[in-house]
């Protein structure tokens, strides 16, 4: 009963993080895994706390499925061992979690600061040790509820996190104990939540409202992987990124999806300049994915371009944070020896690069790399507005697309920036600084937009993630005391059985 108790805990977790709308299903998500855990010894505990991991990470990440059985090259029987390897590996984090948990609530009692801290610890140790999954923080279920994130220009993603966990551990007190005093915290949360978003939604809403802006036109578009990547669709690809901006009027700047551009923009003479006239018809600057080559070097990287009309390049940028398994394969030579195909990873780029023009400044994340919280921190009062371009066709018809998206609103939301998408079988639109966003499209339909400047700062930009990391120490500290106190009650109570 443990384990299944377990395994609907991971699925209320799972299903906000599918559908937002269902985000109150995550304030009472880790009830059945307490009510597992009552009691139980360390060993069945951590094992019942992986498993609770373990379908959190196959209901949430299992669209690296098709990447790997489709790409990769490795038959099926091995793409499913390696799945089920990586989701056990996530899982270990919820077990030893489990762990802290019965060691720091013993004698059948809660402490619900206590149960937050560890949990947001884990939380945050899984971030740091595991960087290419930032997937499934709880913090993530609640993009449906715009009030309680804007708590994140304070303490990011792991902030909410806290915040939900708490809901969960009083409402769990109020079934367990039947104590509607119980209710006041869980009131008072709310509250605060509901007083504090607002605020904050009505003023970045204001301010939105007066901020000088700049109107771009997205390109939108709906290729399945296998037909993008195709040699015989390179011109059709061209052509269809500059047919669908024709329709634009009056925009400073044109974006369009990660490796829009299927040729190495660098290396390939022939299509570049194919590119180059078709640019002509165009009074705006563009920005172009391409894996291509720096210079000399060996190896591409995944890059974006931004092309004024006569075609020079004005500004590069190479993605830093590659994905495991599309983009980075770990240990080249056993795929190579599994498969017999020579599968490269791309290189990864050294540093972040500003696009400053004298219409606006931005960072361009690209694909995943809006993940990361904190990847563009350094760059953040430089820059007006994010881009994001994006290519999600590797992963099928899957939930990763509604998961980038939640991130991309939290990233909105703790920089306090608007967040632009152009994106390849995925969503595209704007998200406010409110966290509110407009578009939403991803039908292929090509739009434009008034994107507003905003250079503000916030408190999540001067501590990153304080809470995170304050979180996995005070679990440290709580959990040595208890270890230290039990050692020395287990000491006074031998001297009482054998006194000398």
């Amino acid at each position: 009963m443990g384990y299944l108790l377990m395994v609907f805990s991971g699925l209320l977790i799972i299903i906000p993080l599918r559908n937002p709308d269902l985000f109150f299903l995550a304030w009472i998500a880790i009830i059945p895994a307490l009510y597992a855990l009552k009691d139980q010894e360390l060993k069945k505990g951590f094992w019942q706390g992986s498993i609770l991991g373990f379908t959190i990470m196959a209901g949430t990440i299992y669209w690296l499925y098709y990447p790997l059985i489709n790409f990769s090259g490795l038959p099926f029987i091995v793409v499913i061992f390696i799945l089920l390897i990586l989701f056990f590996l996530v899982g270990i984090f919820y077990g030893l979690w489990s762990v802290v948990f019965l060691l720091t609530n013993g004698r059948g009692k809660l402490h619900p600061i206590i149960l937050a801290v560890s949990w947001v610890g884990f939380e945050y140790l899984r971030y740091l040790i595991l960087s290419p999954i930032p997937f499934a923080f709880m913090g993530y279920t609640q993009e449906g509820f715009n009030y309680i994130l804007q708590i994140a220009d304070l303490g990011g993603v792991f902030l909410v996190s806290f915040v939900v966990i708490l809901l969960n551990a009083y409402l769990f007190k109020i079934v367990k104990n039947r104590r509607l005093r119980y209710l006041i915290p869980v009131l008072f949360l709310l509250v605060l939540t509901l007083f504090y978003g607002n605020y904050r939604i009505n003023q970045y809403q204001d301010l939105a409202a007066k901020a000088n802006t700049l109107k771009i036109g997205i390109v939108n578009t709906s290729i399945p992987q296998q037909e993008k990547w195709l040699p015989s669709r390179i011109d059709e690809n061209i052509d269809n990124i500059i047919e669908g901006t024709t329709g634009f009027k009056d925009v400073k700047l044109i974006i369009t999806p990660e490796t829009s551009m299927t040729f190495d923009l660098v290396r390939n003479e022939y299509y570049r300049n194919i590119l180059m006239e078709k640019l002509k018809e165009l009074n705006s600057d563009i920005l172009v994915g391409s894996q291509s080559r720096l210079g000399e070097e060996e190896g591409k990287y995944n890059s974006s371009f931004l092309l004024n009309p006569e075609g020079k390049v004005l500004v590069r940028y190479n993605k830093n944070k590659l994905v495991l398994f599309g983009e980075k394969i770990p240990l080249p030579e056993i795929v190579r020896k599994l498969t017999g195909l020579e599968i490269g990873s791309l290189n990864n780029g050294q540093e972040l690069s500003i696009f400053k023009t004298d219409y606006a400044s931005w960072n361009t994340l690209i694909c995943s790399e809006i993940l990361y919280p904190l990847l563009i921190k350094d760059n953040i009062t430089a820059i007006d507005f994010i881009i994001n371009q994006s290519n999600e066709a590797w992963f099928g018809n899957s939930t990763i697309h509604q998961q980038i998206w939640t991130a991309s609103i939290y990233r909105a939301i703790e920089y306090r920036r608007a967040v632009v998408r152009s994106g390849n079988y995925t969503y595209s639109g704007l998200i406010m600084p409110s966290g509110l966003y407009q578009g939403y499209k991803k039908d292929g339909e090509d739009f434009s937009i008034k994107v507003p400047f905003s250079r503000g700062t916030t408190l999540y930009l001067k501590l990153g993630n304080a809470v995170g990391y304050s979180s996995l120490i005070f679990t440290a500290i709580i959990l040595v005391i208890k270890i230290i106190t039990a050692y020395f009650r287990r000491r006074k109570d031998n001297r009482k059985i054998n006194p000398v």
